[in-house]
């Protein structure tokens, strides 16, 4: 079966017959083709509508789009509410077949029990942790020396560990933010007095040392300070007032007594 061209009458070469070229229109005004096997088009089909079997077809057949579609069933919206027979979902713990229905009071725990198949809400077992010590857990290491040590977390485990002066926070740095309950002086400017009473030597706003049963040896003060004596070699270095030497002759015997004295000044 060959593919032939018709034949046309060329008005404008004479009426002469020829088979329609290419790049030309076929036209056929008021006039329709019939009994056609097939068609077969390299271009496309213009047509106010086309019908198979006397059915026109709908857009939806000629452009696939679901929206096209006439009568089309209700989509679903995804939500289970919009579902139909659907399960029933219990709405509490004990709507589930191997839960008790007795009611739970507070502070009970579940706890199946095999004789009735089903989990039962009671009160908690307890708990006797007193036969355990730290040293069982798998993280907690207590070898070696512990008293007065805390646990401290390093190598991957905790361990009985002293406290450094670098881990402590907050720390003072200067002596003046120590709190000073024993007085001492925290400032250049501060000024204290030192007083002397009954063998006792006392600072202001500090301690007092008691000098009365210690051993001083050396020159000290004797009554009061115009006096000194030299409590190693025995005598009064310096000038001698007249009153003392008054009451050196006053209290010698005779002349060699006098003369000593007067020696040992």
């Amino acid at each position: 079966m060959a593919n032939r061209f018709p034949l046309i009458i060329d008005t404008n070469d004479g009426n002469k017959i020829k088979e329609l070229p290419a790049g030309d229109n076929l036209d056929l005004s008021q006039s329709g083709i019939i009994n056609v096997a097939s068609i077969t088009t390299l271009g496309q089909i213009n047509a106010g509508s086309l019908q198979v079997n006397g059915q026109t077809l709908s857009v939806a057949a000629l452009t696939g789009d679901y929206n096209d579609l006439n009568n089309t069933p209700t989509l679903f919206s995804g939500d289970y509410t919009d579902l139909s027979n659907k399960p029933s979902i219990p709405q509490y713990l004990n709507n589930l077949e191997d839960v008790s229905l007795n009611q739970a009071q507070e502070g009970q725990v579940l706890i199946w029990r095999d004789i009735e198949n089903q989990w039962k809400p009671e009160d908690q077992p307890g708990v006797d942790l007193g036969d355990y010590t730290l040293g069982e857990l798998s993280n907690v290491i207590t070898i070696g020396l512990v008293e007065n040590k805390f646990l401290k977390f390093y190598s991957g485990a905790w361990r009985p560990a002293g406290i450094t002066w670098t881990e402590i926070q907050n720390k003072p740095v200067n002596l003046s933010q120590f709190n000073n309950d024993a007085g001492f002086i925290t400032n250049e400017t501060e000024s204290q007095e030192l007083t002397f009473e009954n063998g006792t030597l006392r600072i202001s706003e500090g301690n007092s040392v008691d000098i009365t049963t210690m051993d001083i040896t050396g020159s000290v003060f004797a009554d009061n300070s115009t006096l000194l004596v030299d409590a190693v070699n025995g005598n009064i270095p310096g000038y001698v007032s007249v009153d003392l030497l008054k009451s050196i002759v006053d209290a010698s015997a005779d002349y060699a007594e006098f003369k000593t004295a007067i020696l040992n000044l």
